[in-house]
């Protein structure tokens, strides 16, 4: 089994925006891809975890951004699991165009028992894989700042075509959901740049999903803490801090 997974992406036309840039939901459904397709080889699936009645779970992402490839180029994604920290899993991503490093990224994932909804202990529960303890983003995963205050706010149903093969709602849905909320000038003329998540609880079909935007930035391009909230019952289901740049 190898410690590092390498997947090759040609882009599309109909993975690209208005402005022929790769689309931001396109590169998170790489990442995800490759990173499945890696730990489906290690012997840890999503499918082989629901046979045990467990998953995945995404817990955090950082992602940071330096391009958005075009249309027609070729891109590479290697990915790897660095560590285990209690009971997360760090998963590690790099990306490149051209052999130049477009774009780095973190992830921390749980194991989670379907039936008790409750985390497990992966050492014990799961196959062992092979680790490389490189950290492609140096993040131990603070908390995020509190969001404070709405600049700006939508609403938005949870379609069935927004969920997993667990009928959750994608983790990628939510980050869409997020920078959807920006101000029209910002996202029709810049791109996130960096990217934080914290993902804190479920929704399902049919849910409706509050999308809530705070302006933190001061300087050229701005930032945002971002707050998504479950209408039915108040819940915070993620909070997310981007920034945005001329990509």
């Amino acid at each position: 089994m190898d410690k590092i997974y390498k997947k090759i992406f040609y882009i599309r036309n109909f993975d690209v925006d208005f402005n022929g840039k790769l689309k931001l939901e396109m590169l998170l459904n790489f990442l995800q891809e490759s990173a499945a397709e890696h730990a489906d080889k290690l012997g840890v699936s999503g499918k082989e975890l629901l046979k045990k009645e467990l998953a995945w779970v995404l817990s955090r992402y950082h992602i940071r951004i330096s391009r958005y490839p075009s249309q027609g180029e070729t891109i590479a994604i290697v990915t790897w699991p660095s560590i285990i920290k209690g009971i997360f899993t760090l998963r590690e991503f790099e990306i490149f165009s051209h052999n130049t490093k477009t774009a780095e990224a973190t992830s921390s994932w749980l194991a989670v028992d379907l039936n008790k909804k409750k985390p497990i202990n992966i050492n014990k529960s799961l196959p062992e894989f092979p680790m490389h303890d490189k950290r492609a983003v140096n993040d131990d995963f603070q908390r995020l700042p509190d969001f404070e205050k709405t600049d700006f706010e939508l609403r938005f149903p949870v379609l069935k075509g927004n969920l997993d093969f667990n009928h959750h709602v994608n983790n990628v849905v939510y980050i869409n959901l997020a920078v959807e909320t920006v101000p029209k000038k910002v996202i029709m003329n810049s791109r996130p740049s960096r990217i934080e998540v914290n993902y804190k609880n479920e929704t399902f079909y049919g849910d409706w999903i509050i999308s809530r935007s705070q302006n933190i930035g001061t300087g050229k391009y701005p930032q945002f803490i971002h707050q998504l909230v479950r209408e039915s019952d108040g819940q915070e289901i993620a909070r997310l801090r981007t920034a945005w740049a001329d990509l």
